[in-house]
């Protein structure tokens, strides 16, 4: 069953909507909530590269179903604040266990992943490396650390992007980091497929994309078949509860640097 996706379409929303603390012959309704799927591709439909790019770490591609690995789906903050009571229970708390980057083999595992603001990232070096997070509001140390030894990055505020974490004595290692001020975030697996969870029923919400590789903003994109223009990489989707499959999203190699 798909959501109603309120960005194009002006259809009546199926289905009932429950409203938090909404009060019916005198009845307070509970909060919902809605877990959301979708699967990222490579469009296949405009004679793009039948060699599909896939063996390196900033683009990886599935040759299989062209599904892109390391796609962010995250909640568009310059368009939609959700307070913190409207995150569910269990979500509003800043998570104590530490995000964890593993340093080996010349690369960072894993290549991006999202955080809260005041979350740890613990760094374990299993070879010689010097982190180095290029964030924006929040500081780290930059000690170079030995196989074995872990390095623990605190941080505290939220930040308007994507933050890259490089080695400055191996170039070959980088990652992106995403440090939020909200639980609402997915990433696509090596299939290309996003599962967020828990999310508030029956409010509209602007969601944008982002990828590493990308030129500028992913505008241009293929949903179920439906071509849209996503203005700076954003939409509007408004859930019910339970499942909510998005489908399939296709993105044309134009929209990724050469």
């Amino acid at each position: 069953m798909q959501c109603e996706k309120s960005l194009k379409m002006k259809s009546t929303i199926l289905g009932s909507i429950v409203f938090t603390s909404a009060i019916v012959s005198g009845v307070a309704l509970a909060q919902e909530w809605a877990d959301v799927s979708l699967t990222v591709v490579l469009a296949d439909d405009e004679g793009a590269n039948p060699n599909l790019p896939g063996q390196e770490e900033h683009f990886v591609v599935n040759p299989k179903n062209h599904g892109i690995a390391d796609l962010v789906l995250t909640i568009d903050t310059k368009l939609t604040t959700l307070d913190t009571k409207e995150f569910h229970p269990k979500l509003r708390e800043v998570p104590k266990k530490e995000a964890t980057l593993n340093a080996a083999n010349g690369q960072f595992v894993p290549h991006v992943f999202a955080i809260r603001a005041g979350q740890t990232i613990r760094v374990r070096g299993q070879q010689n490396t010097v982190p180095m997070f290029s964030f924006f509001e929040n500081q780290a140390n930059r000690p170079a650390l030995a196989p074995g030894q872990t390095l623990d990055v605190q941080t505290k505020f939220a930040e308007k992007a994507p933050c890259r974490i490089d080695c400055s004595i191996d170039p070959r290692m980088s990652a992106f980091v995403l440090v939020l001020d909200h639980p609402y975030t997915g990433i696509s697996d090596g299939d290309g497929r996003i599962k967020i969870e828990k999310l508030p029923v029956g409010i509209p919400i602007h969601f944008k994309i982002w990828h590493e590789y990308q030129n500028r903003s992913i505008e241009d994109v293929v949903l179920n078949g439906n071509r849209e223009k996503w203005v700076r990489g954003s939409t509007q989707f408004t859930f019910h509860e339970g499942l909510n499959d998005l489908g399939t999203l296709k993105i044309g190699l134009a929209s990724f640097k050469k």
